[in-house]
């Protein structure tokens, strides 16, 4: 797991730019959703909420809590992201494959803090 571990450690490096760079897409997502459909959508609202939540990632990590809080909530913001991809594709196609890099990034993330908490000693 060791091995495996330090061959994940990028992740820590360029955690703070990716999350920009993926609230930054998340904003222009909801500004067209905004511009299509309005904010009493419920897509615009669950967006907001998730962008809330991504935005609090640094305080549920593993960086400022212990790792199963950090698992539970990358798998929660996972699980989150998934669905208001999913509910994107009845607005736009393209909206919703804008929140792609942030599943794979999610799933990444999860895999690293999973890994983290089982080479807990």
């Amino acid at each position: 797991m060791k091995s495996f571990l330090s061959y994940l450690s990028w992740i820590d490096g360029v955690a703070g730019a990716v999350w920009v760079l993926l609230s930054l897409i998340m904003v222009g997502v909801l500004f067209q959703i905004y511009r299509k459909k309005g904010s009493s959508n419920p897509s615009f609202i669950l967006g907001l909420f998730l962008l809330v939540l991504v935005s609090l990632y640094p305080l549920y990590t593993s960086f400022f809590t212990n790792p199963e809080v950090g698992i539970i909530g990358n798998i929660v913001t996972l699980l989150i992201t998934v669905a208001y991809m999913t509910r994107l594709k009845s607005i736009s196609q393209q909206l919703s494959r804008f929140m792609i890099p942030q599943v794979v990034w999610l799933f990444i993330a999860t895999i690293y803090v999973g890994v983290m908490l089982i080479d807990q000693p």
